[in-house]
């Protein structure tokens, strides 16, 4: 009876995965906001938002969306539920609210980009580079990517200079506009000087400060300096940007990415709006109270000039992105000299959607920071849904294929219908049960518990050699349950090596109908010995894989860590009992 309870703790197991994965007949659907236009006039609207009625009228489906809009005029004050609370938006159009609407799934096994469709992106870094460096690089690309709005994202450091990036919706083009770029910022105060004999004067703080300049060195505050390198006042940093014989153009730098604080997404300070044959985009950001003293000081007393009626300052404060300008903004005298916090960033494109992309690249750079380090494209994969589907479905027939070869195989050694079928019982169940705690952490949880119970309980720790393969293959599996285990093919190759590794049953079962041992005990302990030596190599093998960021390898690592463990405290013993049985049972026959 003692022995029993292993049947029992495989009935129990397999009852929690197969209840967790039939939620996949049972999935709650929803419709969830996309996109929300920058010109929409909504209250309570944004993206991720479950969005359940329109005008009163219960949104169930996409169509149903297209019928709350069918008589929606332009200009039209329209009520919503969102996230089960009031809201509300005014038409932009005809038949548009200014936001779209996705139809999202609960998800009870997470697929990758291999069979659900996606892109993947393999990034070298340029020059050397650290452990740390590289996994400080994939933090600020992940950011960057959350920022974007992409969903399914896996950014992976598989070596020192390499960076594995999985995400659903990302094209070539936003690798190359936004996410290799380096993001270095800055924003400079540049000024445009008169020169009579190579001399001229740079204002600072309000004081006049005379310099010098030649082809390679300017003279300032009685310091020489070379032109390429620049020069400081009071720790601000000034550049040579150009010279001709008569003028010279200066830019003193006041902000840097490490200034930006904040970047405002509020309709007054982050919008679109129609500009001559384009649409103009304005975003504004908060800079660091040190920044806005470093402009105060650069911009006080600065020479003024009128136009269209308001008086400007002569410097213009340019912002730059990798060296390169992407916002020219003139500075109203009355804001000269005062440490100004929130300067805007404003951009220009032929098209609403082009004007809404680069707007986002850019607040999605400047939120995330600048890479330490130059990046390029090693590769670009993309796999679509179509691909991803006919890749299952070759899976499915494998595994299947598996499941048969080990049948025959079984029948062939034993000729014995009731062990083969224990065989592919038991093969099954590892399947069932590894896809139960892909499915649910709670049950991943419940049957990692399980088995260090049982190897607890039936004192499986009592040599060095087994308690630290148990504590290894415990330490892998908790992957599964601290974070989402994606079923990618890494995942589904070790599916069927565990498939594979169902030889061992045969192996065991030998002990019984072919060695013909007078103990029954025996055979058992004989069986499990065989058992245990076979996994202790394996989880060992799957170590380096699973913690030393090898990539996609660590799916395989982790699926086939946890199938092990099944196999040593679930699966494996409760075959051994049913084993016994049968033996005991043909024995009492014999006699």
């Amino acid at each position: 009876m003692e022995r029993d309870i292993r049947i029992w703790v495989l009935i129990f197991t397999l009852a929690i995965s197969l209840l967790s994965l039939s939620r996949i007949f049972f999935q709650n659907s929803w419709l969830e906001v996309s996109f929300v236009n920058e010109s929409a006039n909504c209250q309570n609207v944004k993206v991720g938002d479950r969005i359940t009625q329109i005008s009163g009228k219960v949104i169930n489906s996409l169509e149903d969306f297209r019928e709350a809009l069918e008589n929606v005029k332009k200009g039209d004050f329209v009520s919503i539920v969102s996230n089960g609370q009031p809201a509300s938006c005014v038409a932009i159009d005809d038949k548009n609210l200014g936001f779209s609407l996705k139809e999202q799934k609960t998800k009870v096994l997470n697929f990758g980009i291999d069979i659900e469709g996606g892109t993947r992106v393999l990034l070298r870094i340029v020059g050397n580079s650290t452990t740390t460096q590289t996994q400080e690089i994939a933090k600020i690309l992940t950011e960057r990517l959350n920022a974007y709005g992409l969903s399914d994202i896996k950014v992976l450091p598989v070596s020192e200079d390499l960076i594995q990036i999985e995400a659903a919706g990302l094209t070539e083009d936003d690798i190359r506009n936004f996410l290799i770029k380096q993001g270095y910022f800055e924003g400079k105060v540049v000024d445009v000087i008169s020169l009579t004999n190579g001399k001229g004067s740079i204002v600072f703080n309000g004081t006049e400060i005379q310099f010098e300049i030649s082809n390679e060195t300017i003279k300032i505050l009685n310091q020489t300096f070379n032109i390429s390198e620049g020069f400081y006042i009071d720790g601000i940093k000034y550049e040579i940007v150009n010279k001709t014989e008569d003028k010279v153009v200066i830019a003193a730098n006041v902000f840097t990415a490490k200034d930006i604080e904040n970047i405002f997404t509020d309709v007054q300070r982050n919008y679109i709006t129609r500009y001559g044959d384009g649409y103009r985009f304005v975003f504004t950001i908060q800079i660091s109270k040190e920044g806005a003293e470093r402009f105060a000081l650069v911009t006080k007393g600065q020479p003024t000039y009128y136009s269209g009626g308001q008086l400007y300052i002569r410097p213009k404060l340019v912002l730059y992105l990798d060296k390169k300008p992407i916002t020219e903004l003139n500075i109203v005298s009355s804001i000269a000299g005062e440490p100004i916090t929130t300067p805007s960033i404003e951009g220009w494109r032929k098209t609403l959607e082009e004007a809404t992309l680069e707007k986002l690249r850019l607040q999605s750079i400047l939120k995330s920071g600048s890479l330490p380090v130059e990046l390029k494209i090693e590769r670009v994969e993309t796999i679509t849904q179509t691909e991803g589907k006919k890749l299952f479905e070759s899976t499915i027939y494998i595994l299947a294929a598996n499941l048969v070869a080990v049948l025959i195989l079984s029948m062939i050694r034993y000729r014995n219908l009731k062990i083969s079928l224990y065989i592919l019982m038991v093969a099954v169940s590892e399947l069932i049960l590894i896809l139960g705690i892909a499915s649910s952490q709670i049950v991943a949880a419940i049957i990692i518990f399980l088995s260090l119970i049982l190897a607890i309980v039936y004192k499986e720790t009592k040599s060095i050699i087994r308690a630290l393969t148990i504590f290894v293959a415990v330490l892998i599996s908790g992957f599964v349950v601290v974070g989402k285990w994606t079923i990618d093919i890494p995942t589904i190759a070790g599916l069927v090596s565990i498939i594979g590794n169902s030889g061992e049953l045969i192996t065991l079962t030998d002990q019984f109908v072919l060695e013909k041992r007078k103990r029954i005990e025996e055979s058992v302990e004989t069986g499990m010995e065989i058992v245990y030596n076979s996994s202790t190599l394996l989880v060992f093998g799957m170590l380096p894989l699973a913690f030393l960021g090898l990539g996609s390898l660590k799916g395989f690592a982790i699926t086939t860590t946890v199938g092990t463990l099944i196999d040593l405290f679930i699966t494996r013993p409760a075959y051994m009992k049913l084993i016994e049985k049968e033996f005991l049972k043909k024995k009492e026959e014999a006699i």
